[in-house]
């Protein structure tokens, strides 16, 4: 988990944070809907000024949750994995 909010870090920390991000889950089946589902638990609840969406975790850790699992998720689509089911367009 970063050590302090992501907002100060540089781009080539935001970069080396991503890689470890990356390595720690390198191996371990990504699930897309379960991700979103989370960063979106977590952003609903930011914007509705809800503090306990992260249980125990505070603010900032709870911001920097939501970084991860962005990061995640855009690992693993730029990577070639399918998008979460509610990303799925039906034409």
């Amino acid at each position: 988990m970063p050590d302090r909010p992501l907002a100060l870090y540089t781009r080539d920390e935001l970069v080396a944070l991503a890689q470890r991000v990356k390595a720690r889950s390198s191996g371990v089946p990504m699930d897309p809907d379960k991700n979103l589902k989370e960063m979106l638990d977590i952003a609903i609840a930011i914007a509705d000024g809800d503090t306990d969406v992260c249980g125990e975790l505070d603010f900032d850790a709870c911001a920097n949750r939501l970084a991860e699992l962005v990061i995640a998720m855009h690992e693993w689509m730029i990577g070639g994995g399918f998008p979460p089911d509610l990303w799925k367009f039906k034409r």
